[in-house]
């Protein structure tokens, strides 16, 4: 009985364990200023820090324009935000779109009567990243049904933001800390979906056979629930 206690303890330590790591592996990297241009499939990016780069689990954060001193103008009202985001190869991954982060209308000067706006946001990496220059496309859905693309204020011809993916992490980044998407939702890590499918019966059954209490307590609610269909 003893021996089987110990072996639920350890269980319990191990499962903390790796909650600790999952922890770890999300944390966030800054991204400083400083920008450099590239021609990648024929279309110019912007890197908003080409010193910098993640891995699975990383989260990159985003704006538009890249320029945090500078906001879009516009004399028609912005409705919402729209991030797209690709793979190596403008594979498109992601998709979202979100409330403007800032927009305010201009109340005097030369502008005054327009809006000015800008966004931010942020992307997670993904379990098992292909390495390379991952894309970035921002665009700003206005009130008049058009669509506003640009990354830089002071380049406005560049409608893309890079970012390098150099670090393939380890299995506890890819299982425990990284999202990976599908069908335009970003799914939870894949320790958690859909190997739940898998760990969380073979856990379950392993707690009944260490403590009969627990698998005792099981079978008295399958009892109780047949006998409550049977009045039914």
């Amino acid at each position: 009985m003893r021996t089987k206690k110990w072996l639920l303890v350890a269980i319990s330590l191990t499962f903390f364990f790796l909650l600790a790591q999952t922890a770890i592996a999300t944390t966030s990297i800054g991204v400083e200023k400083g920008y450099d241009t590239q021609t990648i499939e024929g279309n110019q990016v912007i890197f908003t820090d080409s010193q910098t780069s993640f891995g699975p689990g990383s989260q990159v954060p985003m704006r538009t324009p890249v320029e945090g001193e500078y906001y879009w103008v516009s004399s028609v009202e912005p409705v919402k935000a729209r991030w797209t985001f690709y793979s190596p190869g403008f594979k498109q991954v992601y998709q979202m779109e979100k409330q403007l982060s800032l927009k305010q209308r201009i109340s005097s000067g030369e502008h005054a009567g327009k809006w000015a706006y800008a966004d931010e946001t942020a992307f997670t990496i993904p379990a098992f990243a292909e390495k390379g220059t991952w894309i970035a496309k921002p665009e700003v859905v206005m009130a008049d049904g058009s669509v506003h693309s640009g990354a830089s204020a002071e380049e406005p011809n560049i409608k893309y933001v890079g970012f390098p993916v150099t670090s393939s992490g380890g299995w506890v980044e890819n299982l425990f800390g990284a999202p990976w998407y599908a069908l335009n939702i970003q799914m939870p890590p894949v320790f958690w979906f859909p190997l739940i499918l898998l760990w969380g019966p073979a856990l379950f059954i392993g707690i009944c056979y260490i403590s009969p209490q627990v698998s005792e307590t099981f079978k008295r609610g399958i009892t109780r629930l047949q006998e409550a269909r049977k009045k039914w």
